[in-house]
């Protein structure tokens, strides 16, 4: 271990230690810090390895910006941070869950997983790799036949139809609105499930396991993780925490995990013991991202890439828009300048936020960035507690993953999924608006109806 190990360890150290401490305070203090601990979860756990300078050999300087850019998420967080009286109004809520309401959701996620199962269906060409996904969860040790066609199928949905762009480019379209679509169907269904306990558990559970089978089915890792804490976190907003909770939950997610290692990409050179897969998962989580990172830290500083000044974000921001595709979006570049586009499996070296600020801004960029995404979890997580419906803790559940995921995807990222969000919710909250306004209607005729008979006896009483 060199010295500049040391310096930057030590800074993780220090840093790590002060959040932690800073974070148990603010829950003394009533403050919800959901967003903000997840987000310093995925930081630590994708961001921080890969730019300790042995990895990659990297300046200290490149560590001790991450643990700074992280620091000032933070403390830009806690000034905009929310009370915890809307978590608890939630749960309160969903223990007595209206009759009304809670046939309502369950019209809406039938409804929502019928588009789409047929959305899935339709993109796999067929229910052939779907049994597969199913018989892959039932069976993940013995199916390697499945598990083949569970790659095929991924090859073919992520790089099969396009030669250059990004998630939220063409068919990618697709595969965030059913990634997103299939955690709201997991949200809702462990909400109903919260509250209605296991007397009708099967209306609940049926929706869970096809939404992984499906998401198994697409041969991607990453959206059945999600989901899986999407799941978790739902049921924590629905119950009072306690340890116990979060220590089976927890466990819950992390047998998830281990179920889909063999999708990993690094899984199936890792060996056949548990051991030996699973530190190719951790060796794929630590370093998937992280080593872009570093590359562009390397290629920046060395005058390789020149810094965009915002042209990054533009160009981003601009790819979002249905049927604009960049030439040769910047994970394909990167690829070319890093890697030289022959040694990256997949042709894209996708970087973090942490790599798309340096690359665009430098390191005055990443702290700047760092500082308003601190803000921005605050401020829209805000905005979540203060809504004041029975479904909240589902909308939720998908909100605050993706406003953690942030650390990935940056900005754009959140964009996209509350766009795409706002479509899945009109999906499932629409049959439940169109029975409110039909009973409404009714029960507006039959007052009418009632009022009017009286008068009608008193005309024909009338002399």
């Amino acid at each position: 271990m060199s010295g500049g190990d040391i310096v930057v360890y030590l800074v993780y150290s220090v840093i790590a230690v002060f959040l932690i401490a800073l974070t148990y305070q603010s829950c003394l203090r009533g403050f919800s810090v959901l967003p903000l601990v997840l987000f310093a979860g995925i930081e630590v756990a994708v961001v921080w390895p890969a730019l300790v300078p042995s990895a990659y050999s990297l300046e200290s300087m490149a560590g001790i910006l991450a643990a700074a850019g992280l620091l000032a998420a933070a403390l830009a967080y806690y000034p905009f941070a929310g009370g915890q009286a809307g978590m608890r109004k939630w749960r309160e809520r969903a223990s007595i869950l209206q009759t009304d309401t809670s046939r309502d959701l369950q019209t809406g996620l039938w409804i929502l997983t019928g588009i789409l199962a047929a959305i899935g269906s339709w993109r796999l060409g067929n229910v052939v790799t779907v049994r597969s996904g199913v018989s892959w969860l039932l069976s993940p040790s013995q199916a390697s036949s499945e598990l083949a066609s569970i790659r095929e199928s991924r090859r073919l949905l992520t790089k099969g139809h396009l030669l250059l762009g990004e998630e939220y480019q063409g068919q990618g379209f697709f595969n965030a609105l059913t990634d997103i679509g299939w955690q709201a169907v997991v949200a809702i269904a462990v909400l109903l499930l919260a509250s209605k306990g296991w007397k009708q558990a099967w209306t609940c559970l049926f929706p869970i396991v096809l939404a992984f089978a499906f998401l198994v089915s697409s041969g991607v890792r990453t959206p059945v993780i999600l989901a899986s804490i999407v799941g978790a976190t739902t049921m924590m907003l629905t119950r009072p925490p306690r340890a116990r909770t979060f220590v089976s939950l927890s466990c819950l997610v992390a047998a998830i995990v281990l179920i889909i290692m063999p999708l990993s990409k690094g899984a199936e050179r890792g060996g056949e013991s548990l051991g030996e897969r699973f530190m190719a998962l951790v060796e794929r989580v630590t370093d998937g991202n992280g080593r872009n990172n570093a590359a562009i830290v390397e290629l920046v500083n060395s005058g390789d890439l020149p810094v965009g000044y915002g042209s990054l974000f533009l160009e981003r921001l601009a790819v979002m828009v249905p049927g604009v595709n960049a030439d040769a979006p910047f994970a394909f570049r990167l690829t070319q300048l890093a890697y030289g586009g022959g040694n990256n499996v997949t042709g894209y070296a996708t970087p973090t936020q942490y790599g798309l600020l340096y690359a665009d801004w430098g390191p005055v960029g990443v702290l700047f960035g760092y500082l308003f995404t601190g803000i921005l979890l605050a401020v829209v997580w805000n905005l979540v507690l203060r809504v004041e419906h029975d479904a909240a803790p589902a909308l939720a559940g998908v909100a605050v993953m993706h406003l953690a995921y942030m650390s990935i995807t940056g900005v754009h990222g959140l964009l996209t999924t509350a766009a795409l969000l706002a479509a899945v919710g009109g999906v499932v909250f629409a049959p439940g608006w169109l029975s409110r306004h039909w009973r409404a209607g009714r029960t507006s005729a039959s007052e009418e109806d009632a009022g009017a008979k009286p008068h009608a006896a008193q005309r024909a009483n009338m002399p």
